[in-house]
């Protein structure tokens, strides 16, 4: 029988990509749990949209407003809403106070144009998380579902373009679930 792409589908012919799922939400839990708090290039400009929302109920609509929300305060605001709203219940008003490398000269290394961990961390940030820290764990945990959403539509996609290379699509798949960024 030929393979007939998306029109057949059947979970166990696509058993390949739920380990790549599988692999993936094993791996986004683990960063989760592991990766300290602002480690992430771009994570605190995200949250500022998220606490922007969270305390306005809304996202930012004036020029104004996206500039005081910063870079990512023109984004698209699905995730943002999603984790402002699970995160209503927690105080997100405050970071708690994480000594920053900048504070300090003698912590910079010389010609590093870009410092990757750029505080240092505290036990604010340990289990049991509460507060923004807990919120800050809910977001990464919110992205990996969106995440498999994704990688679900990057292997569709590919099958509806080449339903003749199934391995195609689940190469397409494992690029977009595993791309480090």
């Amino acid at each position: 029988m030929k393979y007939s792409g998306i029109r057949n589908w059947s979970i166990w012919r696509h058993w390949r990509l739920g380990v790549i799922l599988v692999a993936f939400a094993i791996l986004g839990v683990a960063y989760n749990l592991v990766l300290p708090l602002a480690e992430v290039s771009d994570a605190r400009a995200h949250f500022a949209l998220i606490r922007f929302i969270a305390e306005n109920q809304r996202p930012p609509l004036t020029i104004e407003e996206r500039t005081s929300v910063g870079i990512k305060g023109d984004s698209t605001p699905l995730y943002h809403l999603l984790v402002a709203f699970l995160s209503q219940h927690n105080d997100i008003s405050e970071f708690p106070k994480l000594p920053s490398i900048h504070e300090d000269g003698r912590r910079a290394i010389p010609a590093d144009q870009r410092m990757i961990q750029s505080i240092f961390h505290t036990e604010d940030e340990s289990w049991p998380y509460q507060g923004i820290v807990l919120a800050w764990h809910l977001a990464g945990l919110l992205s990996i579902p969106m995440g498999m959403g994704t990688i679900i539509a990057v292997y569709l996609t590919a099958l509806a373009i080449f339903p003749a290379r199934p391995y195609f699509a689940l190469a397409a798949a494992s690029f977009a679930a595993f791309l480090p960024r």
